[in-house]
């Protein structure tokens, strides 16, 4: 993408008041889709953007939440850097892949629980697919522990921050934070 209208996008972004992030992520898709056909992207046709999406979808198998992006960057720049009105922009639907999440067995779930110290009140909470937190009520973050990282047949919690054993005859604290 040719400076200018490389600035002229990021204004653009900066006054709809997105994130850093999400500016640098819709940057980097129109950039991939001008370096794709090896022409400014304000000279592209709707044709080649519909060949580069069906690209993006069956060639390069985008997974639906990397496809948003580059088709929310893509349609952020045919809508509002160099305005056009295509069809294509408009009929794009990408539908969010359902995936069901890690789920504890009953008895993975009372061992978990029946590791904490009892004197102490623990709120435990769904946090988001698989992840389970753990945290005293006084505390004001808690701590996140995905499912994956539970091995139950070492009776161990592996994290980058969290050490725990779910060992509830242990006289140690459960979740020791290095």
């Amino acid at each position: 993408m040719t400076t200018a209208l490389r600035q002229r996008m990021l204004q653009d972004l900066q006054l709809a008041g997105l994130s850093e992030h999400t500016q640098e992520a819709y940057l980097r898709a129109v950039r991939q889709l001008a370096e794709y056909f090896h022409t400014p992207p304000d000279r592209l046709t709707e044709h080649q953007l519909r060949d580069y999406f069906l690209h993006l979808k069956n060639d390069r198998k985008f997974a639906s939440g990397s496809l948003v992006v580059a088709y929310s960057g893509i349609k952020f720049f045919y809508s509002h850097t160099t305005p056009r009105d295509w069809p294509t922009l408009q009929r794009l639907r990408v539908r969010k892949e359902k995936r069901l999440p890690d789920v504890l067995s009953v008895d993975e779930v009372r061992r978990l629980i029946a590791a904490v110290p009892t004197p102490l009140p623990y709120l435990y909470s769904i946090e988001g697919p698989g992840a389970y937190a753990a945290s005293r009520l006084t505390t004001p973050s808690a701590i996140c522990v995905k499912v994956a990282s539970v091995f139950f047949s070492s009776c161990k919690v592996a994290s980058r921050s969290l050490t725990a054993s779910l060992s509830p005859s242990s006289s140690a604290q459960v979740f020791n934070v290095p």
